[in-house]
């Protein structure tokens, strides 16, 4: 059966699959570790404001310790890179995105829903670029 856009199988896998890691993601950090951080600095500081601050920065920058952990060694293009330069750069790279989705989870009240559906979008976009990638590569090559 044609489809409208040959490539618009792919994408809708690849959408189906960042949703499920967006979710899986999204209800650690921001249900089970962002809201936890929340309850408890609340709690302990007597101020909701702190509680949302704390939280927030605690699980950006864990959000982006967590996902440099993806980093291998390899060229970016651009010449050589040691691993603990290429980690760091992942973090600074991450931890604007982490502060966004811990940020959207505070502004809507503490709910999931504004940080799953950020999260599953960027991820998809990223990884049909990175499809696209694959498939325009001549050699066909994993390191092109």
């Amino acid at each position: 059966m044609p489809t409208l856009y040959p490539g618009w199988d792919a994408i809708t896998a690849i959408a189906a699959w960042q949703l499920l890691v967006a979710l899986s993601e999204e209800l650690y950090y921001r249900g089970l570790i962002q809201n936890g951080a929340y309850h408890a600095v609340g709690a302990a500081t007597g101020s909701g404001l702190v509680g949302d601050a704390v939280s927030l920065l605690g699980t950006s920058a864990l959000f982006a310790v967590a996902h440099a952990g993806f980093v291998q060694d390899v060229e970016d293009g651009e010449g050589e890179m040691s691993q603990s330069e290429m980690v760091m750069d992942w973090i600074t790279d991450v931890a604007p995105f982490g502060a966004m989705l811990a940020l959207e989870f505070v502004v809507t009240g503490h709910r999931i829903v504004a940080p799953l559906a950020t999260h599953t979008a960027l991820n998809t976009y990223w990884s049909a670029l990175d499809a696209e990638k694959l498939r325009s590569c001549a050699t066909c090559s994993p390191l092109c």
